[in-house]
């Protein structure tokens, strides 16, 4: 008899279940029992694409099923290869305590990892003061030399053909692609290095030590170097001085300006961050005009 008795058929059927307790309250317990973890009280987590939720000092993270008609496979075993990558570069990260696949009413991925007592960046930003936010910068620099080995295409995919080739670029302005077709291509044999790739506020976890923990290693890929950017300045640092002078070092505005598009331009998610963070850009120089003034706004520039 199937514990999880909620019906999956296509992703917005998942998105009205995977932050659900009750729905998953039945199946979690059961995989805890079935892994002797003890059971407690099941709280939400911040929701992303799979299902994350907290039992005592415990995070479970449940993976999509096929029936939601995207195969989250690949984003499970990133994850488990992210989290050894890290604890073998001495990259604070969550733990992994169990993991594995329940044959349900679906099939469901599964980790069990150990929640990290501390509070989201995007949480927190708000609060710190410049040295805090220049020392947290200057943490994570650290944390991406220590990732940013050099490795081949992971899965056999290519970040760059992706990008190129990507529904997510749809609708795009055809000035802004020819620019980004002509950089891709340019970069394309530039050597590739391990990217977390969703380095955002809500996948950087601060201590009341400011100690500094990475989550999420499910958009792992092997890229150039400046994939890992663009997440980093828009969203994690919202542009912000302090915490790009503690990653950057004091840099030229022209060469962070470059960065930042380059970034955006390289990443499977450039132009949903593009739409969302400057809305109407109908070609490169909008888009570098836009970036600059937000960096005006912000004083980050010297």
């Amino acid at each position: 008899m199937n514990v999880f008795t909620k019906e999956i058929y296509d992703w917005e059927s998942w998105g009205q279940v995977y932050h659900d307790i009750e729905a998953f309250k039945p199946l979690i317990n059961f995989i805890l029992t079935d892994e002797n973890i003890p059971l407690g009280t099941i709280e939400k987590l911040k929701p992303g694409t799979h299902g994350v939720l907290k039992i005592r000092d415990y995070v479970i993270k449940i993976f999509a099923p096929i029936e939601s008609g995207y195969d989250s496979t690949k984003e499970f075993l990133a994850e488990i290869e992210g989290i050894n990558i890290g604890e073998r570069r001495n990259v604070l990260t969550s733990n992994i305590i169990k993991k594995g696949s329940i044959k349900d009413k679906y099939q469901f991925n599964y980790l069990i990892m150990a929640y990290i007592d501390g509070k989201t960046l995007g949480d927190i930003k708000s609060t710190l003061n410049s040295n805090q936010k220049k020392e947290i910068g200057k943490k994570l620099r650290d944390i991406v030399n220590k990732l940013n080995y050099q490795c081949d295409d992971m899965n056999q995919m290519n970040v760059i053909d992706r990008t190129l080739n990507s529904p997510k670029w749809a609708g795009a302005p055809k000035e802004i692609l020819e620019v980004q077709e002509q950089l891709l291509k340019q970069i394309s044999s530039t050597n590739k290095v391990y990217c977390h790739g969703d380095l955002t506020e809500d996948n950087i976890i601060i201590t009341d030590q400011l100690d500094v923990y990475i989550l999420d290693f499910a958009d792992a890929v092997c890229a150039p170097f400046i994939y890992e950017y663009a997440p980093l300045i828009v969203d994690a640092f919202s542009f912000d001085k302090d915490f790009i002078e503690g990653f950057f070092g004091v840099m030229d505005i022209q060469e962070l300006l470059s960065l930042t598009i380059h970034g955006l331009l390289i990443h499977e998610y450039g132009y949903q961050t593009i739409k969302t963070y400057f809305k109407n850009v109908t070609d490169i120089e909008k888009l570098r005009e836009k970036i600059y003034l937000t960096f005006v706004h912000y004083k980050s520039i010297y």
